[in-house]
């Protein structure tokens, strides 16, 4: 005989198995989303990130998932994030470190608090297509009911796009991005010191900390209005890293900024776009014009070539192997074939559909839980 409480709601049969429905990494924390609306973070609390109030001894001897929210329709954080986005029927949450919402270094949101974007936008008729969290910043990608699209964000002025040229205005509040107004976007990124958007028509624009030359090969230090990086049809994807960015064209991938996947330096500037081939593991130059860029974190990135995923960068920071830094992208995730719920954490991997969810490592985050397989990688808990 089932339970009760269970034939209300099911009758006198099984619940349908519960699925993990997203799953995404922030700096130090991860999370998983099951389809009945639970909320499931591992990692470290020093930032309140995980909703369980000013604990930051979280993590103890024993690493483990925890509760973190319910009800959750969707959630978001990202690789340079200290907090999560969480989306409840038609409202925005936002639990973590308070400097994404410009708010002074050593603030936290230890509980889910409202970022009320409906009244930034004015109207409860949008879509959100996506959202980006960093430490210093939250970004929404809106569709509107007329088919325009519009961002919104709040943290540091300067990744905002609103000329805010002082660099020392910001907003708590979500405020729209005035120099995007008309602009058909189809995609944004964000990093610790820049914000990035492609329109439709291949154009790739950034805004914020010009630290590695990423923005600007000028001495310029800071951008706040957006700066056109390439255009006239050539980008059909990018993804960032650490203060660099990689962008696809129909021939090539480029990165500029910060070296940190090219096996030189972590703090060199390329100046230059420089290409970068790609290998198979046995040394075989690949076609470009065949593989789509995925996903990218602090020093690694990722591409999907015939439905195989290629690495680059410091493979051995999100591998217990000894396969260490590449300088060009290499097979080392053969067992990834589905990548349209691949994401990236600072320095790890989750992909997967259902009841089958892996990761690159299971210690990344400060004491993230899963299973060792077979192929290396590790297995995501079904149901907690």
């Amino acid at each position: 005989m089932l339970p009760f409480a269970r034939i209300v709601q099911y009758g006198n049969v099984a619940a349908p198995p519960v699925k993990i429905k997203k799953v995404v990494g922030g700096t130090n924390s991860a999370f998983i989303l099951y389809d009945d609306g639970r909320l499931f973070g591992a990692g470290s609390n020093s930032n309140g990130e995980l909703n369980i109030g000013n604990y930051t001894g979280w993590n103890g001897a024993t690493p483990r998932w925890i509760l973190s929210q319910s009800n959750v329709d969707n959630v978001w954080s990202g690789p340079f994030a200290y907090g999560v986005v969480t989306q409840i029927g038609t409202e925005f949450y936002y639990t973590g470190n308070a400097q994404a919402r410009n708010l002074n270094s050593g603030t936290y949101y230890y509980s889910p608090s409202n970022l009320n974007l409906s009244t930034a936008i004015g109207t409860t008729d949008y879509t959100v297509l996506d959202v980006r969290v960093t430490l210093y910043s939250i970004h929404f990608l809106i569709r509107m009911s007329d088919g325009s699209t519009r961002i919104y964000g709040c943290g540091r002025g300067n990744k905002l796009g609103r000329n805010d040229s002082t660099g020392s205005t910001g907003s708590i509040s979500l405020v729209q991005s005035t120099s995007v107004i008309g602009t058909n976007i189809v995609k944004i990124d964000s990093n610790m010191n820049a914000f990035y958007y492609l329109t439709a028509s291949g154009d790739l624009y950034g805004t914020g900390v010009n630290v590695s030359n990423q923005l600007s090969t000028s001495a310029v230090s800071t951008i706040y209005l957006t700066y056109q990086l390439q255009r006239n049809n050539v980008v059909k994807t990018f993804s960032v890293g650490t203060d660099n960015y990689i962008a696809q064209s129909g021939i090539a991938l480029y990165c500029r900024g910060n070296n940190s996947l090219n096996a030189i330096s972590e703090i060199t500037s390329a100046t230059t776009i420089p290409t970068y081939s790609i290998t198979s593991s046995g040394g075989s130059t690949l076609s470009s014009s065949s593989c789509q860029l995925v996903s990218s974190n602090y020093s690694s990135a990722f591409i999907n070539y015939n439905q195989v995923a290629y690495a680059i960068g410091n493979i051995g920071g999100i591998f217990s192997s000894t396969v260490g830094r590449v300088s060009s992208y290499t097979n080392v995730l053969s067992s990834v074939t589905d990548f349209s719920n691949f994401s990236t954490s600072y320095n790890n991997a989750f992909w997967g559909n259902d009841d089958s969810w892996y990761m690159t490592t299971s210690t990344s985050g400060n004491g993230i839980v899963g299973v060792l397989q077979p192929n290396g990688t590790y297995k995501l808990p079904v149901n907690l």
